[in-house]
């Protein structure tokens, strides 16, 4: 299936900017005059301002030799971007140019500029002499190669690079088995599945599918280390965690969706829908932006393979019907709740067997006592507990640690500090 990239080729332009800096520094390293210098431009949304020049990063050091850098109006960073194993940016410069030469000695030089703005596209252009103007479409044609090669990449709703987190396996993910399955067979299995249907050269039906899972739950129920793990197992599959923030207006939520189709196969995950997918029969509603939402989620199939995508909420009654009834949105729907007995003593001897215990410890106790806790709370019982540990100077946690742990976090917290008289 082809994909295409957010940005379009224009005709060749005369470079005729006045006389500045920048103009001089072209000619002067390009060896002819102002007048026959030619710019080849591409525009695109600030949203994939990363991936792209992450991209002509990678093109670069791949296949051209970089002769010397610049950064021009952003003299507070340093230049080039530097760029991690994981392709997190460090520094992102607002306008920087590339001067390169190919492996035949040719000479071009590439300068990327983000806008600011959100309503103005942000743009590259590529000068050359006019009768080179061949290498300049061809290095359009490789970048494009070059996007469209990128895998695992890990973005959040404004296109930035989220930091590399803990790698998670499947031992570190307590969830009921029916959770875990429905997982596994509707995200793992999918994308592994797109990835084989798209490498192949034969049609597949399956290239016409698409997944939507909703994960409602209260705090700390394990939503978020849901997303981590499965990141952790994707690794050629790219991410896009978009919070509430990053959704403001409808724009935003079709910038998401058109950047994971030209990175996919993608995984969109939404976190907090409740704070824009709110039901039309209640209060605050943010119309422009459910019903965005609801036009990308129901985009022709093709539009929307190789994509799952994924909703984060903490109560589901509270979202609109049109994302949780309608077939083709949300098909699974998955209730985080409490942990039982079972699944509580697991957590507990996942997290203990990264500390030090003595042999008083008794898991089963400790999980008998904590019914109606979240899998946080269970974290923090072990966490309290260490800290109980250390205040007796001692550095392994034993039964009675644990006991007070449970018993402070059953306590409704107390009001610290000094008190005021009430006027």
């Amino acid at each position: 299936m082809k994909r295409h990239i957010p940005i379009e080729i224009s005709k060749p332009i005369l470079f005729k900017h006045a006389e500045d800096y920048l103009s001089a520094n072209m000619a002067k390293f390009l060896g002819v005059s102002r007048n026959d210098i030619v710019v080849l431009f591409r525009d695109f949304h600030p949203i994939a301002f990363r991936v792209v020049s992450f991209a002509i990063y990678k093109l670069i050091n791949e296949s051209y030799c970089i002769i010397k850098t610049n950064n021009v109006g952003s003299e507070d960073l340093p230049f080039p971007v530097i760029y991690d194993q994981s392709g997190s940016n460090k520094t992102s410069p607002y306008c920087a140019v590339y001067f390169i030469k190919d492996k035949e000695g040719n000479k071009m030089a590439v300068r990327m500029k983000l806008s600011k703005d959100d309503f103005v596209k942000s743009y590259f252009h590529i000068y050359l002499p006019a009768n080179k103007l061949d290498l300049g479409k061809k290095f359009f044609s490789d970048l494009e190669k070059t996007i469209l090669s990128l895998t695992g990449l890990r973005l959040n709703g404004a296109g930035e690079f989220l930091e590399s987190d803990q790698q998670l396996t499947d031992k570190d993910i307590i969830l009921p088995e029916e959770i875990k399955k429905a997982l596994k067979s509707n995200v793992i299995g999918f994308i592994n599945r797109y990835k084989a249907c798209d490498s192949s050269k034969t049609p597949s039906d399956f290239n016409i599918v698409k997944r939507g899972l909703l994960l409602f739950g209260a705090p700390g129920t394990g939503k978020s280390l849901t997303i981590r793990w499965l990141m952790s197992t994707l690794k050629l599959c790219s991410f896009i965690v978009a919070t509430g923030k990053q959704l403001k207006r409808s724009e935003d939520v079709a910038d998401v969706f058109s950047l994971a189709r030209q990175i996919r196969p993608c995984v969109i995950v939404l976190e907090d829908l409740d704070l824009y997918g709110l039901s039309r029969d209640g209060g605050y509603f943010n119309g422009s932006v459910l019903n965005e939402l609801l036009s990308q989620m129901d985009g022709c199939s093709n539009q929307l393979s190789g994509i799952v995508t994924i909703g984060t909420a903490n109560k589901r009654e509270v979202l609109d019907k049109a994302l949780t009834k309608r077939p083709g949105r949300f098909d699974v729907i998955l209730n985080y709740a409490n942990p039982t007995l079972k699944e509580r003593e697991d957590l507990f001897s996942l997290n203990i067997s990264k500390t030090i215990t003595d042999k008083t410890v008794d898991i089963k106790q400790i999980a008998e006592a904590t019914e109606g806790f979240s899998p946080a709370q269970i974290v923090e019982v072990v966490k309290r507990g260490y800290i109980n540990a250390v205040e007796r100077e001692n550095s392994a946690i034993c039964q009675k640690d644990l006991v007070s742990a449970v018993a402070q976090l059953k306590e409704p917290p107390k009001e610290i500090g000094f008190k005021t008289k009430e006027s």
